[in-house]
């Protein structure tokens, strides 16, 4: 074990009593004896386990490092130097052929993610804006709406349902960004379009509807059934709900007719909800003109007449309630 100096680094550690060369032992003995030299060894509370011997001395546990634990130290130290640098290429690629040739770099992982950090913009005031992390490369392609890069991913085996830190996927980001482009590469590829994010339950469809996203709720609305229209948020809307409140009446007329009688509550009769339901249903046929209204009764063969109003219409209509 190493003897390393506490208290004043002048003063020697452990050491014998100072006597003479020319002493005999039994005199040197004589000598510490009566002087009452005593060394007493107790455990030092402010070290990992080391010991301390009163005089300034202590014996340490720790034991000296190799030269192949450094060289370990080294290696490791290289590896993350160079996985760092490589993350940084990897998220600033914004095109598929920059993606490729890093995705087939040694030791590249295609589902590495963002980490969360301050963005400060060149201003170290407390101005600084939160940015989410979590983001895989697919994540960064779905918001800039680059279906080549998509493609390119989804053919290497990226992970297109990889989750960031707010629970989100690819789809979600897409439809945030009303990115068509992506949501159509991501669906083509097998994107799962029904995940439904831990904070507010909020699948793509029903992401899109709530922030007016035209053009991505009109892509997933057609690839209905693989896109399910009839699920809800934490907040208990459908994606219809969504799109009625905001005054998308020509997306809400294309969810009722591919969803049929009832409508995306799946309204039927003696449920518990039915009453609420029907509420539901009746409030986004209200927002329908009158000529999207025989439109869907012809659809749910309601039977409209020439001449129905729209009171009529809503009525007939209500009553397909399966």
């Amino acid at each position: 074990q190493r003897l390393s100096s506490r208290g004043n680094p002048t003063k020697g550690c452990l050491h014998r009593g100072g006597a003479s060369a020319a002493s005999s032992s039994a005199s040197v003995r004589a000598e510490e004896v009566e002087r009452g030299r005593e060394l007493k060894v107790t455990r030092d509370e402010d070290d990992d386990g080391s010991l301390s011997v009163d005089g300034g001395c202590q014996l340490s546990n720790n034991q000296p490092t190799s030269d192949s634990e450094d060289d370990e130290d080294d290696e490791s130290a290289g590896r993350l130097r160079k996985t760092a640098l490589w993350e940084r290429w990897w998220f600033e690629a914004r095109n598929a052929p920059a993606l490729e040739l890093l995705a087939r770099m040694p030791g590249a992982n295609l589902n590495a993610k963002t980490k969360a950090r301050y963005d400060y913009k060149g201003d170290t005031s407390s101005k600084a804006t939160w940015i989410q992390g979590g983001h895989t490369a697919a994540t960064l392609a779905a918001q800039r709406d680059d279906p080549q890069s998509i493609v390119m991913l989804a053919d290497m085996g990226a992970d297109l349902d990889a989750r960031d830190d707010n629970d989100a996927t690819a789809l979600h980001h897409a439809a945030h960004a009303d990115a068509a482009r992506a949501t159509e590469a991501l669906l083509d590829a097998g994107a799962d379009p029904n995940m439904q994010d831990s904070r507010d339950g909020s699948t793509a469809a029903i992401l899109a509807a709530y922030g007016s996203r035209r053009k991505t709720l009109g892509v997933l609305i057609a690839r209905h059934p693989a896109v399910d229209l009839t699920l809800r948020d934490a907040g208990h809307a459908t994606v219809a709900g969504h799109a009625a409140q905001r005054g998308l009446h020509g997306h809400v007329l294309d969810i009722l007719r591919l969803c049929g009688p009832g409508g995306a509550g799946r309204l039927a009769r003696g449920q518990k909800s039915y009453l609420a339901g029907r509420r539901e249903l009746n409030e986004q046929l209200q927002g329908l003109s009158a000529e999207m209204l025989v439109d869907l009764a012809q659809s749910w063969r309601a039977r409209p007449a020439p001449g129905d109003d729209k009171k009529t219409l809503i009525v007939k209509l209500l009553q397909q309630t399966p």
